[in-house]
């Protein structure tokens, strides 16, 4: 297990450039990529990066970093958590894990230590467990940190529909909430069952769609294959090129995609072809692909796109409602903020394109300031923060 959070130095182009490197992405699975790629590649790897920079609705506040350490801001970019962790991911089902001096532990949205940091890795809380690593084994523990499942796999995801992808050697599973093999690990590669009850799998270099009991629902014939989303498709990779099937595993949409993110909740998936991005709905294209770059929409109704080597953001007619001027910028979380980097500058931004908190330094220290230029982090005066340097 290798937990990172996601730095706020990446740049868009580097998350792009890793993403064509990977296929597997659904709904749940966009944006951005840790720097260390685990076994399983980029399907797990994007589910947790994405929660990095999300910031769950349930709390409203999101990971931030000034001068190198982790805080937390709300939705109108208050600091609610002073930034004091070594990396910090987003909050899940109440807590959050955080990184200090080595190792991982939780938070409540309080700030407060839940669970002391004392492990080498730790993953979201789901069906009241979370998978942690300890002395290079994967264990599960509850909410109070005592364990639950004892330490027997070499990694573990998180719960998905009461069941949990574990991995023993090379090989690939399924437990339930006691620790017990619901499908013993036999895959070269298993992914978490979607709410629909679908898994994707991999054996010999083919992916399908297996039940819960492990039965194939749908053939493994695929390259490569992601979750079916609300609209009930699911893009699938086959000789090179991606299309969409249904559940009945019927191709709905001919693979002729070089590469597509899955269906967001307005019924549009961003496809690539020919060097450009573009979008379509299930019956085929709806925006043209003229992009440089793109991202799925957002619960705003934005999505992130490149154009002439810059950021910007557009509506689902394709129109610029964010003018592309963005070296680099992520997807609008759930607090309505995005972040974004200007100038050399970090921000976040509303739907408006409007900044309503950014990164500056004060005499060598980091600080985070307001759309006024007032210092929200640290809470000191300018004078007090240049005590004892060089001015600017």
């Amino acid at each position: 297990m290798r937990i990172h959070a996601i730095p706020l130095v990446l740049s868009s182009e580097s998350i792009f450039e890793v993403c064509l490197m990977c296929f597997r992405f659904s709904l749940k699975t966009l944006f951005l990529l840790s720097a260390a790629l685990m076994l399983q590649g980029c399907h797990h790897l994007a589910r947790e990066a994405n929660a990095a920079l999300d910031v769950k609705a349930e709390t409203g506040l999101g990971p931030i970093v000034v001068d190198g350490k982790w805080g937390y801001i709300d939705a109108r970019g208050r600091v609610a958590i002073p930034p004091r962790f070594d990396e910090a991911q987003a909050f899940a089902n109440g807590l959050a894990v955080v990184r200090v001096k080595g190792k991982w532990g939780y938070i409540d949205a309080r700030g407060k230590e839940v669970i002391p940091p004392r492990f080498d890795g730790a993953r979201d809380f789901t069906n009241g467990l979370a998978a942690v690593e300890v002395k290079g084994k994967v264990v599960f523990i509850d909410k109070a940190g005592e364990e639950v499942i004892a330490p027997r796999f070499d990694d573990a995801w998180e719960f998905s529909n009461g069941l949990a992808v574990v991995r023993v050697k090379d090989k690939f599973g399924y437990i339930d909430a006691r620790g017990e093999a619901v499908i013993a690990p036999r895959f070269d590669g298993a992914w978490g069952f979607a709410a629909d009850g679908l898994a994707v799998v991999e054996e010999n270099g083919k992916h399908g769609y297996i039940n819960a009991w492990g039965e194939p629902v749908i053939a493994l014939r695929f390259d490569d294959a992601t979750d079916f989303t609300a609209n009930g498709l699911a893009a699938v990779k086959v000789k090179g090129k991606v299309g969409f099937i249904d559940k009945a595993g019927k191709e709905v949409i001919a693979p002729r995609f070089d590469f597509a993110l899955g269906f967001a909740a307005n019924g549009l998936a961003a496809v690539l072809m020919n060097g450009k991005w573009g979008y379509i709905d299930a019956r085929g294209e709806i925006i043209p692909p003229h992009f440089d770059g793109a991202w799925n929409f957002t619960a705003n109704g934005l999505a992130l796109i490149k154009a002439n080597g810059k950021w910007g953001y557009i509506d689902e007619k394709g129109e610029e409602v964010i003018a592309p001027r963005f070296d680099a910028a992520y997807h609008f979380s759930a607090n309505g903020l995005a972040r974004v980097d200007e100038n050399g500058k970090k921000a976040f931004i509303d739907a408006r394109g409007q900044v309503v908190v950014h990164v500056d330094a004060v005499c060598g220290t980091g600080v985070l300031k307001n759309a006024r230029g007032d210092i929200l982090w640290p809470p000191k005066t300018p004078a007090r923060i240049c005590e004892g340097r060089a001015a600017p």
